[in-house]
């Protein structure tokens, strides 16, 4: 599904073996659909396993800098690249490549102006570890208050066009997780239209039992950021 208006964006770290194992598996199935794969790796603690740096399609930079400074280096680089529409993903969510991509990207190709978000349905939301459900279920009821539309902003991929990225993400870079928040607030707060391609996208094994007092505290801190992401944005706006 080559289209040169489309460029995949995303960043790796991995903590072992496994991780790296399946950021590069990921990055390999992502990378076969024909466009672009803006990757920023973390210097000094790689996501990838060797030899992945040679994949057709990929585009690799490195930087020592911290998660969000990361993204934001590689939605620059896309756009300085003239993509016209980028797609952000986490790297390893490879079922949703094999089986949701595809979908994903057809329908970015037909709404290059839309903000576009992949979304689970209830099945798949059912898969996800009970602490991170509940969490995730709250902010997605806190943005329909707040944004008037409700859908899974947590499942992790969405798209925007290039002058989302423009406009918005200067003011990310103190946000922490809530980065993705803020930008989708800010397009929907703006008036752009909303796209949800909603599926059986359920948790991998290796996350369901991703639910122990570290992996809770975790996804507090991710809430915490993305509330304030969704805060941020409603403040900008009536400015």
């Amino acid at each position: 599904m080559a289209d040169p208006r489309i460029a995949i964006v995303t960043m790796t770290r991995a903590a072992s073996d496994e991780e790296a194992r399946r950021i590069s598996e990921g990055l390999t199935v992502a990378g076969s659909f024909g466009v672009p794969v803006f990757v920023t790796d973390q210097e000094g603690q790689s996501g990838l396993v060797p030899g992945v740096e040679s994949l057709p399609n990929l585009v690799l930079a490195s930087a020592a800098s911290e998660m969000v400074a990361r993204v934001c280096s590689t939605f620059q680089r896309a756009i300085e690249k003239n993509a016209e529409v980028c797609v952000y993903t986490e790297p390893d969510k490879i079922p949703f490549f094999r089986s949701g991509l595809d979908r994903f990207l057809q329908a970015v190709q037909q709404n290059p102006k839309a903000l576009v978000i992949a979304a689970r349905n209830d099945a798949a939301f059912a898969t996800v570890p009970a602490g991170q459900r509940k969490l995730e279920s709250m902010e997605n009821e806190i943005a329909a208050a707040f944004l008037g539309h409700r859908t899974d902003y947590f499942f992790g991929p969405f798209a925007i066009p290039r002058g989302a990225v423009e406009r918005y993400l200067p003011d990310v870079h103190s946000l922490g997780w809530g980065w993705r928040t803020y930008i989708m607030a800010r397009c929907i707060l703006d008036g752009m239209p909303v796209v949800v391609v909603d599926g059986p996208f359920d948790a991998p094994e290796w996350n369901r039992g991703e639910d122990d007092a570290d992996s809770r505290l975790y996804r507090l801190k991710q809430f915490v950021e993305s509330v304030e992401g969704f805060r941020q944005a409603l403040i900008a706006v009536r400015r």
